[in-house]
């Protein structure tokens, strides 16, 4: 620990001398740092032996000295960013940084990409000038929204007519973000949306079931209903894109929509940025690996992020959403998982998008979608908040209704609050004046699709899908023989060779009303292994009695699962301890223990 000294305490009793002497209404440079020639020094005194000043020289800094004007704090995170000002020769910068991008000397050096002349050997003293600055001088500090939509009950528009109304200033410091915040442009008139597009596709029902998921994106939070995927699929080129790009329409330009071709954390972040605003993905065959699409779908309906650790040990934030996904491609989501478990999280449309139009139409409307387009949304926006009473009375009545319509297969039951969303929003925007159309028609045809190819369905077996399901999601919640689970979530299941171990709140938060009666089938099938009496299993996991639902490895293979995620090669060590006490101690022929060795090495390489 360094010592304080004398000079210390009087440097410091200085410091607050001069802050109460700050001039306000023009920027401060702290001592020992100053601006000669528009670039930034510090001052540095030389001293002979004995300690007297010889001499004061000016040390580069930056010759871009930046300004910190303005300070946020993220209302939901807590998160703070400021803005820096700074120029060159050319241009003026306004640059919005996290706190560490200022702190942290591997962050601020990354900087110099966004004009800030700065290098390893001068962050040092740019960071104590920064930090300095921002205690010398008065900043403006704002409580500031860093996503899209409803954040702490308020809803946050990403136009920009409209960002001075918001309740919280919308920051953003990432650049692929703020393309996305500009692709929320309106543009022309109602009328001629209309004209030009609407009238042509109000009676396609996969489309409009398409625009439904697009408009109601934004309803989700409102109505309690969990994120899902409204998917069009199909192998032919008969417009799945074209589809899209209608969608998009509705808030802004054809850069709203993006490719497959992302990880299940960029889905993640863009799904909490946009939090209300539908998730726009095409084409499911350019995804960096097909198979994952389904874990992706299924986090995405969690409606939450991953609870990842991070260097501190702790839990980071937690980010929420509740927007719908809309997807495109050749096969169908459920068909690339082939498990039940996500078919009940994806609405599908498999009917031809546009039967028998013409292709200079699809130009007509192309141009249409080009000159007029962020405008629908805002009137649906309207329209929903003048009657919200009546719309959310007519939602109970449809999720009745899909529900009983769902006839027992399971999958329908779990999507049928998503079917009555989407049957209301085509009722408030039937409400819209120059929108009027038949939704009922639309929503019926697209569930009794649906449903003619979901009719054969293994109930208990789609349920355990399911559940694996979810602990594949959440692979770092899985507690291993060598050691405890790495997320700081709460566990969710112990892995044993034989079989893998699930806690019973989980299952029972799964199946809801349904557990009793599936846990019972499971077992009669012969998918958990037991104690002599129950359900359930009794194990002892570091010392600790653990006890919950223990699903057999066999039927979780079959499945086309598997949760061994480690090599275990603690086998070596004892082998290789008897190899050597036989060929040292003994005239046993060690060849078996030879052969046994190669074997297991074999073995586990294969694994």
């Amino acid at each position: 620990m360094d010592t304080v000294t004398r000079e210390d305490v009087f440097n410091t009793i200085n410091e607050v001398k001069n802050l109460q002497e700050i001039n306000k209404d023009t920027p401060t440079i702290p001592d020992p740092y100053h601006i000669k020639g528009k670039w930034l020094y510090r001052e540095k005194e030389k001293k002979n032996n004995k300690g007297e000043v010889i001499e004061v020289v000016d040390i580069y800094v930056t010759s871009t000295p930046p300004l910190v004007t303005e300070r946020y704090k993220d209302v939901e995170s807590g998160e703070f960013y400021y803005e820096l000002e700074f120029e060159d020769r050319k241009r003026k910068y306004q640059l919005p940084v996290t706190a560490r991008d200022i702190t942290q000397k591997n962050y601020l050096v990354e900087l110099a990409s966004k004009g800030l002349e700065i290098t390893q050997n001068e962050t040092s003293d740019l960071i104590n000038y920064l930090s300095k600055f921002r205690r010398y001088n008065n900043i403006p500090d704002y409580d500031v929204a860093t996503r899209l939509g409803d954040v702490n009950g308020y809803f946050i528009s990403p136009y920009k007519e409209d960002i001075k109304n918001n309740k919280y200033k919308l920051f953003n410091a990432d650049k692929g973000r703020q393309a996305l915040i500009e692709a929320f442009e309106v543009k022309g008139n109602i009328n001629d949306y209309i004209d030009g597009v609407f009238k042509k596709i109000k009676d396609m029902p996969m489309v409009m079931m398409m625009v439904y998921g697009a408009l109601g994106s934004i309803l989700l939070k409102d109505f309690n209903v969990d994120p899902f995927v409204v998917e069009i699929s199909g192998r032919t080129s008969s417009g799945k894109t074209f589809t899209l790009k209608i969608c998009s329409s509705i808030w802004g330009t054809r850069k709203l929509i993006t490719e497959w071709n992302a990880t299940d954390v960029s889905v993640e972040r863009m799904a909490s940025f946009f939090n209300s605003f539908p998730l726009m993905k095409d084409d499911t065959r350019k995804a960096q690996n097909l198979y994952k699409i389904p874990t992706i779908v299924y986090q995405f309906s969690g409606g939450q992020s991953k609870g990842r650790g991070n260097s501190s040990r702790s839990i980071d934030y937690l980010e929420p959403w509740h927007n719908i996904m809309l997807s495109t491609g050749e096969v169908s989501i459920p068909d690339i998982s082939e498990k039940g478990g996500v078919a009940g999280r994806v609405i599908t449309l498999q009917d031809e998008p546009f039967p028998n139009m013409d292709k200079l139409e699809f130009g007509n409307i192309a141009d249409a979608i080009n000159e007029n387009h962020g405008l629908l949304g805002k009137l649906f926006i309207k329209q929903y908040e003048e009657n919200k009473t009546k719309y959310k009375e007519s939602f109970k009545s449809a999720t009745k209704y899909f529900y009983q319509k769902s006839n027992d297969n399971e999958v329908m039951e779990r999507i049928s609050r998503g079917f009555a969303l989407l049957q209301v929003t085509g009722e408030i925007l039937n409400d819209i004046e120059g929108f009027e159309h038949d939704p009922y028609i639309i929503t019926n045809q697209a569930f009794n699709s649906m449903l003619k190819n979901n009719k054969n369905i293994d109930k208990p077996v789609q349920l355990l899908e399911e559940l694996l399901e979810k602990i594949n999601a959440n692979r770092g919640r899985i507690a291993y023989n060598k050691h405890h689970f790495h997320d700081n979530s709460e566990l969710m299941a112990i892995y044993r060779d034989d079989f893998i171990l699930v806690m019973a709140p989980m299952i029972k938060e799964l199946l809801g009303a349904e557990f009793n009666a599936t846990v019972k089938q499971w077992y009669e099938r012969g998918y958990l292994e037991t104690n002599k009496k129950g359900y359930q299993k009794n194990i002892t996991f570091y010392g600790e009695s653990q006890r919950g639902y223990a699903i057999k490895t066999e039927i979780i293979k079959e499945l086309g699962f598997n949760f061994k995620t480690e090599k275990n090669y603690s086998w070596l060590h004892i082998d290789y301890y008897f190899l050597l006490k036989s060929v040292i101690l003994t005239s046993v022929d060690i060849k078996p223990f030879i052969k046994g060795f190669i074997f297991k090495i074999t073995e586990i390489t294969l694994l």
